[in-house]
């Protein structure tokens, strides 16, 4: 019993690690994330708060649980959504949605 105990708490201890890690290579990502049924909020994450434990996500001031998120990617590559950025010239790449292949931008 004691041995299942220690084995309970090592585990996740482990996996609060790795969610911290996790969550300290988004700094600086932009991410969609789910705050309830109607609302998804889209922001760069700008930092970690440790609260009871556990690592939340700090976008636009407000602390967001790492099972929140649908989606993440490099601020950079989030700026080509921007119609606005298509016109200049940067390395991104968008979609057509003519013929479904990335392409590059002119």
């Amino acid at each position: 019993m004691i041995n299942s105990f220690r084995t309970n708490i090592g585990t996740r201890s482990r996996c609060r690690a790795v969610r911290k890690h996790i969550a300290k290579a988004l700094v600086g990502q932009t991410v969609d994330l789910l705050v309830d049924a109607h609302t998804i909020v889209h922001g760069v994450v700008t930092g970690v708060l440790n609260e009871a434990g556990a690592s939340k996500l700090v976008v636009d001031g407000t602390g967001y649980d790492l099972n929140q998120i649908l989606t993440a990617m490099p601020a950079s590559l989030a700026l080509c959504d921007n119609e606005a950025t298509r016109t200049a010239p940067n390395p991104c790449l968008y979609h057509t949605g003519r013929d479904q292949q990335l392409q590059p931008q002119h």
